[in-house]
């Protein structure tokens, strides 16, 4: 993926979720999930997936992407995990298993981190791909 270098009359070079250092300027925003089961506030970002809203796609996926049974000691991956929709969501429901949420981005890193803390979603592990132990073996794979 290439980057438009600035010019004058587009001052400002494109950035895309998937650089794994956004130059996009930050903006953050808070934005509220109501699922029935978990209730929680997300920090977004600029130059994040899906900042300031919860995408069409993802809502529909942790609505109906069928029941999450977890027991200890099983590993869950958020593949792309942007700020953490997936990855909380999950932490919340299945709070016995370990999340991993896993993303190139770095500032989307950042923000999961960020929301885990806050949310105290303790089974939550953030990391860039290359990250995560060659033995861990997931039950569950999402992504939007």
């Amino acid at each position: 993926m290439s980057r438009r270098e600035p010019t004058p009359e587009h001052p400002v070079a494109s950035t895309h979720y998937f650089d794994t250092s956004p130059s996009a300027t930050s903006a953050p925003r808070r934005v509220h999930l109501d699922l029935g089961d978990v209730d929680i506030e997300i920090e977004t970002d600029r130059g994040v997936f899906s900042h300031g809203r919860l995408d069409t796609g993802t809502e529909l996926l942790l609505r109906r992407g069928g029941p999450v049974h977890h027991r200890p000691g099983d590993h869950v991956l958020d593949l792309g995990c942007g700020a953490g929709a997936i990855a909380l969501v999950l932490a919340r429901r299945a709070p016995d298993a370990t999340v991993w949420a896993v993303d190139v981005n770095e500032r989307a890193l950042e923000l999961c981190a960020r929301n885990a803390r806050r949310l105290r979603c303790d089974n939550v592990r953030v990391c860039a791909p290359d990250a995560v132990p060659g033995e861990v073996r997931f039950r569950d794979i999402w992504s939007n």
